[in-house]
């Protein structure tokens, strides 16, 4: 199973925490939220909207039953998580 090592952007409103970390892209984006909650680096009781980028500049929507490795093709890409 292939990883990546993305750069995570999770946004409070209030503060933004950014975070790198290696990922398994054979996972969908709703159980990433669920590590990234048992890691304590998001909170549980919140709804999140979730977006990549390859670049930092043009953000598309991530749904949370996408693969990751439909979307992240290596290294170097960008999660932003907005906490709602």
């Amino acid at each position: 199973m292939q990883s990546a090592i993305i750069t995570f952007i999770i946004n409070s409103g209030q503060a933004e925490t950014v975070q790198d970390l290696e990922v398994s892209l054979g996972i969908t984006l709703k159980k990433l939220l669920v590590i990234l909650q048992s890691a304590y680096l998001l909170p549980d009781q919140h709804q999140f909207k979730c977006e990549f980028s390859s670049t930092g500049e043009q953000w598309n929507s991530l749904e949370e039953d996408e693969r990751l490795s439909n979307v992240i093709f290596g290294d170097g890409s960008l999660i932003r998580i907005i906490l709602i």
